[in-house]
């Protein structure tokens, strides 16, 4: 097995999260030629094979989650291991992984995982993974491997099983450098009031951008929102639940249960053409446009100041998606530096992801009350 960096991502975007993990590598590592990514079509995991444990540690210790954008989850170790059709995977695995792992890397467990692509073969191995489970804990158990029930703040040991159950990587998932989700799915149930489901990727969101802190702080009752392309007020919703005030704007209708709250003031207007008469809290979008349309528009609000967080949504062209992705933050940290106001006393953070509620879009936060 060699060392690698495992990628967790959207099924079609293979070729994206290992792209963007294998272009970190070389600007962490400092490589001369930039080492070729594994991604095979709908695997929904990319993978970075390394020349050595050094570069392997090396990355471990400054690749972020957090600056990647197609990666839902991050996990280092070591693979492939085939396994084949044999009935007992426990032991090779244990075996390898006491050979292997602990042996190169030295690093000791907190707990063990069992996860899988999120595709339709992943999906096939829920029960599997279930079985197996025990059956590894038992053959890790009195190795040492495994800490001692209680111990903080060590990794979780990451068995990424695919094709079939055949192979496995056998990796680690670092517990401040990591999705709050092993495989990276936030599975978050439909509010039952909101109307509509694109409620989700708001408040994914708001889960992924910030901790629970910046939650509290940034998301309480009394605070004004905008939300742009409304219409019928799936994200306005996320504000209002909040107690927040909001000025919808779509020409479209909006859920009438929002409207009877009080708390929404509908804009019959053009999204790329609403200005507020003062700064606002939050600025949101999801409207269908050319990703580039998108982030000029939240250019000119960071520009001129009318706004101190937003989140919008880009949707991805068919071709070139990670290359529009980066463009558009570039047009976006363009814009903060220039700000006007109280936009400019403060330096702006940017984020950008897939997340598993978006479908061929990454949302991009960004803020400057975080920074």
């Amino acid at each position: 097995m060699k060392p690698l960096v495992l990628a967790y991502c959207r099924e079609g975007f293979e070729n994206e999260a290992g792209e963007e993990l294998a272009a970190r590598a070389v600007e962490i590592l400092g490589l001369r030629r930039k080492p070729v990514p594994v991604m095979r079509a709908n695997a929904a995991f990319a993978y970075l094979p390394l020349a050595n444990v050094e570069e392997l540690l090396g990355l471990r210790k400054k690749l972020d989650l957090d600056s990647l954008v197609f990666a839902r989850q991050i996990a280092f170790g070591f693979g492939p291991l085939e396994l084949g059709d044999v009935r007992d995977r426990a032991a090779p695995i244990a075996a390898a992984a006491l050979d292997t792992i602990f042996a190169a890397a030295g690093i000791q467990y907190n707990k063990l995982a069992v996860t899988f692509p999120d595709n339709n073969d992943g999906k096939e191995l829920t029960r599997f993974a279930k079985l197996v489970h025990p059956a590894l804990s038992k053959s890790l158990g009195k190795s040492g491997f495994v800490a001692k029930a209680g111990a903080k703040g060590l990794p979780t040991f990451n068995v990424f099983f695919y094709d079939k159950a055949k192979a496995a990587m056998l990796t680690w998932i670092d517990p401040g450098n990591s999705s709050p989700w092993l495989d990276g799915v936030a599975r978050l149930k439909f509010p039952p009031t909101a109307p509509s489901r694109s409620t989700l990727k708001l408040e994914e969101a708001f889960h992924v951008f910030m901790n629970k802190d910046q939650r509290d702080q940034l998301l309480r009752p009394g605070l004004t929102a905008v939300d742009l392309g409304a219409s019928p007020g799936g994200w306005t919703w996320q504000f209002v639940h909040r107690e927040m005030f909001v000025t919808a704007v779509d020409n479209g209708k909006m859920d009438d249960a929002l409207m009877a709250s009080g708390m929404v003031d509908h804009k019959a207007a053009d999204a790329f053409r609403y200005v507020p008469k003062s700064p606002v809290d939050w600025m949101v979008c999801d409207v269908v446009e050319q990703p580039s349309r998108v982030a000029k528009m939240a250019a000119q609000w960071i520009k001129d100041g009318n706004c101190r967080n937003l989140v919008v949504n880009l949707k991805l062209p068919m071709k070139q998606r990670r290359e529009e992705v980066l463009r558009c933050l570039d047009i976006l940290r363009e814009a903060a530096a220039s700000a006007r106001g109280a936009s400019s006393k403060r330096p702006w953070h940017f984020a950008a992801r897939q997340l598993y509620h978006d479908r061929r879009e990454v949302t991009v936060f960004a803020s400057i009350a975080t920074a």
